[in-house]
């Protein structure tokens, strides 16, 4: 019972001051499966919980300045493979900090949304903001930041699409988190 097994590793952590006692196999099994299940509060309580302490603090975008490796776990940052394109973290000076987010396409179009990140949001108001540059990016539409809620497939809001060729530059956009 997927509730008795919360339950369980709740009381597991509370009494090991926040270590489950989980190997990273079995943490990023149960967490998938908490969202899966849309559990999502649990979800990430269980993987704040089990962060190392002072390496990233929690924000609503988890390690928005790329500065540490992302895990694919929980809330952290999410790159998938997709045949044309790479994703790969930069070191230098960035815009903001150590490191920068690069996403290079192999001359073809992908339909790419490979880089994403669970954030748990309660309603209201917020702005998603960053910097961002292109080199030679070629393509009609443009390249963009979404925000969409679990579960469905049309975006809340999305950036202004970058193509061609930019310095570093801002972008922000505004979006509303619905109670629903």
């Amino acid at each position: 019972n997927a509730t008795d097994g919360r339950r369980l590793l709740g009381l597991v952590a509370a009494i090991t001051g926040g270590d489950s006692g989980l190997g990273q196999a079995e943490l990023a099994a149960w967490l998938e499966r908490l969202i899966a299940d849309q559990a999502w509060d649990e979800a990430y309580a269980i993987w704040a919980s089990q962060r190392p302490l002072g390496v990233m603090p929690l924000a609503n975008v988890y390690n928005g300045g790329f500065e540490t490796e992302a895990s694919g776990l929980g809330f952290d940052w999410r790159f998938e493979h997709v045949a044309g394109a790479s994703i790969e973290l930069l070191a230098g000076d960035g815009v903001s900090g150590r490191q920068a987010l690069s996403v290079g396409f192999d001359h073809q179009r992908v339909p790419f949304r490979h880089a994403r990140q669970l954030m748990v949001l309660t309603p209201g108001h917020y702005l998603f903001e960053g910097h961002q540059r292109a080199e030679d990016l070629m393509t009609p539409r443009g390249l963009a930041w979404e925000v969409t809620c679990a579960g469905s497939s049309l975006p809340l809001a999305s950036s202004a699409p970058l193509k061609g060729n930019s310095g570093w530059t801002e972008f922000a956009f505004e979006f509303d988190v619905p109670e629903q």
